[in-house]
């Protein structure tokens, strides 16, 4: 663990046996080139926004809720129910990720989908 990693202090405490059990029975290549990927991971991770990504595990989730249901009332009032945002119930449209949600209903690629879910042969 190096010392600019943002551990805090306890966790590192806890943490050294572990590690140094790690780097005694590691083999020094395997070390060196993991080293090199958790160099990569840290830069990489430098420009991870978990937010945006949350929002598009939800949408994907959205998504994969009305393809199985086929109901977009529900699946609209579900997402204003998740988002507690204040809506009103009756305008979820209101709200981006419904609004997302209605786009996305009447595409091309959401009528395939639900045609394959219902059995229908996509010809």
């Amino acid at each position: 663990m190096t010392d600019d990693a943002p551990v805090a202090a306890a966790d590192r405490e806890r943490l050294q046996a572990f590690l140094e059990a790690l780097r005694r029975a590691c083999p020094a290549e395997v070390a060196h080139e993991l080293a090199g990927q958790a160099q990569k991971a840290a830069q990489d991770l430098q420009g991870f926004d978990p937010l945006r990504h949350l929002a598009a595990v939800n949408a994907r989730a959205d998504r994969l809720a009305l393809v199985v249901t086929g109901d977009l009332a529900a699946a609209l009032s579900v997402v204003a129910y998740l988002e507690g945002s204040g809506a009103p119930a009756d305008r979820p449209w209101e709200l981006p990720s419904a609004r997302a949600l209605i786009e996305w209903a009447f595409s091309d690629e959401y009528l395939a989908l639900r045609r394959e879910a219902a059995g229908e042969s996509l010809k």
